[in-house]
C-alpha cells in the first residue's frame, strides 16, 4: 500500500504555496505599467522586474543556510508576511525609489517563503512517493502564473492599481493566518 501523499500538512503547503504564487503573479505584468505610468519612461518598467528577481535569487542560498538551523515553516510564516506587507504598501510608494524599495522586500519575502516551502515540501513528502510529491508541489507556480497576470490586469484596468494592490495584501494576510 502506498503511503499517503495529500496529507493536512501538504494541502496547507500547496495552498500557501499557491496563494504566494499569486502574490507574485498578480504583478508580472501591472507594476512594469504601473512603474512607467509613475515615471513616465519604460525603463523603470524593466527594473522593478529584475530587483525583484535579483533580490529573490540574492535570498536563496541564505535561507537554505537558515533551514539547517531554524524551523523552515517559521522561515515560511517570514516570507508570507514579508509579501504580504510589501503587495499592501505598493500602493503607498509615491516615488520610483519606494516602488523599488518595496519591490526588493517583495523579493526578499518570495526568497524566504519560497526555499523554505521547498526544504518543507522534501521534508513532509514520503520518500516513497517524493518524486511524484515534488511534481505536484511544483504545480503551485505554473497555476498561479496561468491566472495571476490576466487577473491583475483585469483588477487593474477595471478597478485602480491601488485596488489591485489591497486585493493582493488581504490575499497575503488571508494566507498568513491559515497557514
Amino acid at each position: 500500500m502506498k503511503e499517503k501523499l495529500w496529507t493536512r500538512n501538504f494541502i496547507l503547503l500547496v495552498m500557501a504555496s499557491l496563494g504566494s504564487g499569486f502574490l507574485v503573479s498578480l504583478f508580472l505584468n501591472t507594476l512594469p505599467l504601473y512603474a512607467e505610468q509613475m515615471t513616465g519612461t519604460a525603463v523603470y518598467a524593466g527594473l522593478v522586474t529584475s530587483c525583484y528577481s535579483m533580490a529573490a535569487l540574492a535570498t536563496r542560498p541564505v535561507v537554505g543556510i537558515l533551514c539547517e538551523k531554524m524551523s523552515a515553516l517559521k522561515l515560511i510564516i517570514i516570507g508570507l508576511v514579508m509579501m504580504a506587507v510589501s503587495c499592501y504598501a505598493y500602493s503607498f510608494a509615491t516615488a520610483i525609489a519606494g516602488l523599488l524599495f518595496i519591490r526588493i522586500l517583495h523579493g526578499i519575502g518570495f526568497g524566504i517563503k519560497s526555499t523554505a516551502s521547498g526544504v518543507l515540501a522534501a521534508e513532509i513528502i514520503p520518500k516513497s512517493r517524493f518524486a511524484e510529491g515534488i511534481g505536484m508541489f511544483g504545480l503551485y507556480l505554473p497555476v498561479a502564473n496561468a491566472i495571476g497576470p490576466a487577473l491583475g490586469l483585469w483588477v487593474a484596468e477595471n478597478g485602480s492599481f491601488k485596488t489591485l494592490f489591497m486585493i493582493a495584501g488581504i490575499i497575503g494576510i488571508i494566507y498568513c493566518c491559515y497557514i
